[in-house]
């Protein structure tokens, strides 16, 4: 089961249905994870336009070709149209993997799990899988102050926020910490 903001099609038929209801007092749907896609923008194109998606990513639907890392993996899968945010996510764990391994055996060490980790607690502190994600520091648990935002524009998926490309807002005020009480 999964939450509205997380799945595609559920996204895409909430906002169906409060159009339907004639609800125009949403003033932007931002889907939280998941829709950057081109599976979800054909579900149903005038409902679909105009969303907004938060990405940890770069905006790859766009901009893979500008980062030989992802222009890479993209041929090896047979196009961009092969890749989603879910199967990116676990391209850039995949380079995680590759880059502590290679820093647990440069200097002659044998790869165990425990030099594995070691590297991981110790020297993945400024991860960015060559520049596919914001920099984030993994030896510490932390998450990355680094978004970008895409929106729906004339069916496809256009970057709008940083306007650069291949870059994020990493300032690190966009972190904030809320108290839950559960």
């Amino acid at each position: 089961m999964c939450s509205s903001d997380l799945c595609p099609g559920n996204f895409e038929q909430l906002q169906a249905e409060a159009k339907l209801q004639g609800v125009n007092t949403v003033k932007v749907w931002m889907c939280a994870g998941g829709c950057y896609a081109p599976y979800y923008i054909a579900l149903n194109p005038s409902v679909t336009e105009g969303t907004y998606q938060n990405l940890t990513s770069i905006a790859f639907y766009t901009e893979y070709q500008d980062n030989p890392t992802l222009a890479a993996e993209v041929k090896q899968i047979g196009g961009i149209n092969n890749l989603d945010s879910n199967s990116l996510a676990s391209y850039v764990e995949a380079l995680l993997f590759q880059d502590a391994v290679t820093k647990a055996v440069a200097s002659g060490g044998t790869l165990t799990r425990q030099s594995l980790f070691k590297v991981l607690r110790t020297q993945e502190t400024a991860f960015s899988a060559d520049g596919i994600v914001g920099p984030t520091n993994v030896s510490t648990h932390s998450l990355s102050p680094c978004f970008a935002i895409a929106r729906v524009v004339n069916g496809k998926w256009q970057r709008v926020y940083p306007a650069k490309p291949l870059s994020f807002d990493c300032n690190p005020a966009n972190l904030v910490q809320i108290k839950v009480n559960m």
